[in-house]
């Protein structure tokens, strides 16, 4: 786990710093050396006769598809609301608490498709509410890239509600997916393992949002932002807007591919009687 821990820090450390800085030689050594810890920590585990993540679950069927929708899920959804609240406050000039309540519907809306997603998963099959859901979510992340500074603070509303209930469809699905395949002597490190592969994607989503968006704007003003003490106006305004663009675009192409690995679950059985 310390291999684990250090190679995802060095991966983690050398794409923040490229949000800041061109692409030289210590960040090369960080990026390097985390690849190289990763693989080292796939070798020890490879060798351990009880290892803490143990790969061979990777051989259930559906199990490595549906671990891979829930990071790159992770990857393409956890920044959003990063991103969304700093547009809100950036280019729109609203108050941290305004933009915040404008985002609540989704959350309310996405609790409530929940349950029906987590009973349609267990009268049929998880892949189809799974795979709808991350679909969905890619229309509210397309919503969301044709965001200008004129835009209706309404479509914010609405794309966010479309999220929300995207996220509703996939997360009940998928944990019902998982736990389906898991061999009944390791539901809990089926548990664990979809946990912590959400978690490695939420944590490099906000990396990659980072990576991306600042581009348009210093580092200083981009934190200036999200905290609510200054908003952007004119031509700032319109340059960190596109930045955002280019974030949510890559988000979609994140949770296309998450809805590919989902859907390749059409068909497959669980685990083995």
């Amino acid at each position: 786990m310390i291999t684990l821990g250090l190679g995802l820090f060095g991966v983690l450390w050398a794409m923040t710093r490229l949000a800041t800085t061109a692409f030289d030689a210590a960040v090369a050594g960080y990026l390097i050396g985390g690849l190289a810890l990763i693989g080292v920590f796939v070798l020890i585990e490879r060798h351990q006769p009880e290892p803490m993540l143990p790969l061979s679950i990777f051989r259930v069927p559906t199990m490595a598809a549906s671990l891979l929708a829930s990071l790159f899920q992770g990857l393409a959804s956890f920044a959003v609301l990063f991103l969304l609240i700093m547009y809100l406050q950036g280019p729109r000039g609203l108050s941290p608490i305004h933009a915040s309540l404008l985002l609540v519907p989704g959350y309310v809306l996405g609790a409530v498709a929940g349950p029906y997603a987590g009973r349609l998963a267990d009268r049929r099959s998880p892949v189809l509410p799974a795979t709808a859901g991350l679909a969905i979510q890619v229309v509210a992340l397309a919503i969301y890239a044709q965001l200008s500074n004129t835009t209706g603070l309404w479509v914010v509303v609405l794309a966010s509600v479309i999220n929300g209930i995207g996220a509703g469809f996939f997360f009940p699905a998928n944990s019902s997916a998982v736990m389906k395949a898991a061999p009944p002597e390791a539901y809990g490190i089926a548990s664990g393992m979809l946990r912590t592969f959400a978690n490695i994607g939420m944590v490099f989503s906000f990396a990659v949002a980072i990576l991306i968006a600042s581009r348009s704007i210093s580092r200083g003003l981009a934190f200036a932002i999200f905290v609510g003490s200054t908003s952007l106006h004119g031509a700032l305004a319109d340059a960190f807007t596109s930045g955002l663009h280019a974030a949510f675009y890559a988000s979609m192409g994140f949770m296309a591919l998450a809805a590919g690995l989902s859907a390749l679950r059409a068909g497959s059985s669980g685990a083995p009687g």
